[in-house]
């Protein structure tokens, strides 16, 4: 519930329902898990920490690199087709990297057709 009386908007009070089928646990601390383009701390309550993304997606996946830096995967479409690359840099902070977009006109590739759209 927000406070719409100033330009800013203040929440007052959360009222979460239960998080939709499509989550995953952070590998470091399985109390967070990112749902519905949010990243959320399970306790006895559910916590919103940050949104990541504002759209629907069919999948999600953590990931930790050799540096030990952490990388949420997404996919809108759930095939692969689409794929949405976030650097993890705190609780509910993130950093697009990379979009991954399958495309035929990627002759160039021999076995996979990927186009790579980098972010700096």
């Amino acid at each position: 519930v927000w406070e719409t009386s100033s330009a800013q908007g203040k929440l007052v009070r959360e009222i979460f329902a239960s998080l939709p089928p499509v989550q995953v646990a952070l590998p470091q601390d399985p109390a967070i898990v990112f749902s519905a383009g949010c990243e959320w701390r399970k306790g006895d309550r559910l916590e919103c920490l940050g949104v990541a993304l504002r759209t629907d997606l069919k999948l999600a996946a953590y990931g930790v690199a050799e540096d030990g830096k952490t990388f949420l995967f997404t996919s809108a479409r759930g095939d692969g087709e689409e794929v949405r690359i976030l650097e993890r840099l705190g609780d509910g902070a993130f950093e697009q990297r990379e979009d991954l977009m399958r495309s035929e006109d990627a002759r160039f590739l021999p076995g996979g057709k990927i186009n790579v759209s980098s972010r700096p």
